[in-house]
């Protein structure tokens, strides 16, 4: 093969962008492989610094979002919801508000905020003409001008990274690569690049191009030449994780190895975890729930930092590393650890204000909440900050577990005694700042009653019913009712419960219980069903049938949920199907039903492979052979038309003849549209 492509031509084949490409379709990146830490987006020193903490309160918006404004960085943008109706404030220091036009705030994703810098994650400086480029996700690309304070979009989205050069801008999606020409201020595009070209990113290797598995286009001279990345990730036989301020993080095997001024080594983390692994400054930090490393590749030197989580909630843990911290926080705690002497300092959030995101800058933090956005310098903050004692903190909870364990709280019988004894200990302690022991003391309110027996049912009728129980305990009694009514499958009953729930608990408790609603719901809908279809004077067959496909309404509760992606269970529905074949063998519903349990709620929105298909094609004609006349075929021929086109590696011509098939003989079909559309995807003609 020859090294260049193009190797007639020393300059970017040039074509002007049609106005069209103002309406391109988001790029869809499979992977995003190296990421070369000198041309990544700048990150602008923050030099807003603030004596006291500024509050900006927002009393009749909800606000989602905060960053700095990315083209004035003393400035801060909100993102409000005032009504339905979204929209960006810039504030500055002075208490002055402006909501930005809806033509700006169009361009901007403050989802895509780097929480390390408060900016936004795709911005890019360019010193040549004092502007700066935006490439958020799912937005054109804006370009500001800092002289004239102007801000243009330009009709290119989803661009993945931007190369700013002295002649030209460049940017890339997923197999087009655009520049910006400085001299004629106009977007062209590179064309007649190969027909497998798929960019993935610039790489360590090579900062002077786009790359793919096989190609590069190089900046300077604008030639896609054939590359050898391909081999480059064959002898490393890794998966990246990161690559910043000269590090590169990469697993291989079970390890985490760096490269650091093209020493390659393996970090000396006692987990290979690479979810909560990150650079920060020129430091390896690997951070956990109990204890942080970081790894100095520069004198090869490892440090830990222990520290105690204080259970506030069951949200997870995000960090952040400065000079002087490691910043542990989540909706209800920030909690600092001092890098010198190694003490802690805790925050609390009152999770009543509505706390939604922490982000960073140089020298301050922001915290936004549902209705107001409070702005600190991280000294500031760090002196609203109490000092926490891990051992004290530990040797309270220890103290408050022996006391349970001692009075023998969880193996009394009578249900007095368990109410005497939850009083004593919350007396004793829930005045106490803890939120573990709080915690605990909650989870007892269930608990405690472990060996009391409150009977199905009657026992837990009382249960629910009775005012001097805690109000968790009455509803859990409540839940467990209805769960064993369900294992019953008495939903009639179950159905019942929900003006019981209503009446002692109240509908707005009701609606916020997801899951007694997800199943009481079900019962209701499927208890209203039954009862239509014994009033509509159906043959026995035909009522017996269409009673066994309600179920599907039970099966899609929370009662047959899987953990797993595999969705929900369908035994009894496919239970009750087989005793309605076995009853009614001659029915002219049983390929309706033997439909459903052999064939049905397996449908083709994933590829297979060639051998795969044709075990599936082949039940399907083996059913329609013995139900030639089953008014399922056109929903047969539709999912044997669906799995052909969606299988890894499409046959044209099965494809075509399975679509020919479907719309010649169900020409009305509403589904007749969607294989026109699919063949167009395709690009097949009939």
């Amino acid at each position: 093969m020859s090294n260049n492509w193009n190797s007639n031509k020393k300059a970017p084949f040039l074509e002007p962008v049609n106005a069209k490409l103002a309406g391109l379709l988001p790029c869809l990146v499979t992977f995003v492989m190296f990421i070369h830490a000198c041309i990544t987006p700048e990150k602008p020193s923050v030099n807003i610094e603030v004596d006291q903490p500024i509050e900006f309160t927002f009393d009749s918006s909800w606000l989602r979002n905060n960053c700095l404004s990315p083209f004035e960085p003393e400035k801060i943008w909100v993102e409000e919801m005032n009504g339905y109706i979204p929209g960006i404030v810039e504030l500055d220091f002075k208490g002055n508000r402006k909501r930005l036009a809806d033509s700006i705030a169009s361009l901007i994703n403050i989802y895509d905020t780097d929480s390390e810098t408060a900016q936004l994650r795709k911005r890019y400086v360019d010193e040549y003409d004092s502007l700066i480029w935006l490439a958020c996700p799912g937005r054109n690309v804006a370009l500001y001008d800092q002289k004239t304070k102007l801000i243009k979009a330009l009709p290119i989205q989803q661009v993945l990274d931007v190369v700013v050069r002295p002649k030209a801008v460049y940017f890339y999606c997923e197999s087009d690569i655009y520049y910006w020409y400085r001299k004629e201020k106009t977007v062209r595009r590179v064309v007649k690049t190969p027909g497998e070209f798929d960019l993935k990113t610039k790489t360590i290797i090579d900062p002077g191009c786009f790359i793919d598995l096989e190609y590069s286009y190089k900046f300077n001279s604008g030639d896609i030449v054939y590359s050898d990345f391909l081999l480059y990730l064959r002898n490393k036989r890794n998966r990246t994780i990161i690559s910043k301020n000269n590090i590169e993080l990469y697993r291989d095997n079970n390890s985490i190895w760096y490269n650091y001024r093209g020493e390659k080594k393996q970090v000396p983390f006692r987990k290979s975890y690479a979810h909560n692994t990150f650079v920060f400054g020129n430091r390896i930090w690997q951070f956990n729930e109990d204890v942080s490393y970081v790894f100095d590749p520069e004198n090869n030197q490892l440090e830990e930092y222990k520290y105690r989580l204080p259970t506030v909630n069951s949200s997870s843990f995000r960090f952040y590393v400065d000079k002087k911290h490691l910043w542990i926080y989540n909706p209800g705690l920030v909690m600092l650890i001092d890098l010198i002497d190694k003490k802690q300092f805790e925050f609390r959030n009152s999770q009543a204000i509505g706390f939604q995101k922490l982000v960073f800058d140089d020298h301050n933090l922001y915290i936004l909440y549902r209705h107001k956005l409070t702005l600190y310098t991280k000294e500031a903050f760090k002196n609203q900050c109490t000092e926490f004692d891990p051992k004290q903190y530990d040797s309270k909870l220890a103290n408050f577990e022996h006391v349970v364990d001692s009075i023998g709280l969880k193996k009394d019988s009578a249900t007095s005694v368990v109410l005497e004894k939850l009083k004593y200990l919350k007396d004793e302690y829930a005045w106490l700042d803890h939120p573990d022991i709080k915690r605990q003391l909650q989870i007892l309110d269930i608990t405690a009653f472990e060996s009391v027996n409150f009977s199905f049912p009657n026992g837990l009728v009382e249960c629910y019913r009775d005012s001097a129980l805690p109000l968790t305990k009455r509803i859990n009694c409540l839940h467990t009712l209805v769960d064993q009514y369900g294992k019953g499958s008495n939903f009639r009953k179950a159905a019942g419960l929900n003006k019981e729930y209503i009446k002692y608990f109240g509908k707005e408790a009701r609606d916020d219980d997801y899951y007694f609603r997800s199943v009481v719901d079900s019962c209701l809908v499927y208890v209203k069903v039954i009862d239509s279809l014994d009033r509509l004077g159906l043959a026995e067959d035909s009522l017996c049938y269409y009673k066994a496909m309600e179920l599907s309404t039970i099966c899609t509760s929370r009662w047959y949920s899987t953990e797993s992606c595999a969705g929900y269970i369908y035994t009894i529905m496919y239970d009750a199907l087989k005793e309605f074949m076995s009853k009614f063998p001659n029915s002219k519903l049983c390929d309706n039903a033997e439909f459903t349990l052999t064939l049905g709620y397996d449908f083709f929105y994933e590829e297979y492979d060639a051998e795969d298909m044709n075990i599936r094609i082949n039940e399907y004609e083996k059913f329609l052979r013995k139900y030639p006349d089953s008014d399922t075929r056109a929903e047969i021929y539709f999912e044997i038309f669906l799995g052909l086109s969606y299988s890894y590696e499409p046959d044209v011509n099965k494809v075509r003849k399975a679509a020919k098939q479907f719309i010649s003989e169900f020409v009305n079909d509403k589904c007749v549209p969607y294989v026109r559309e699919r063949l167009l995807e395709l690009n097949i003609t009939l």
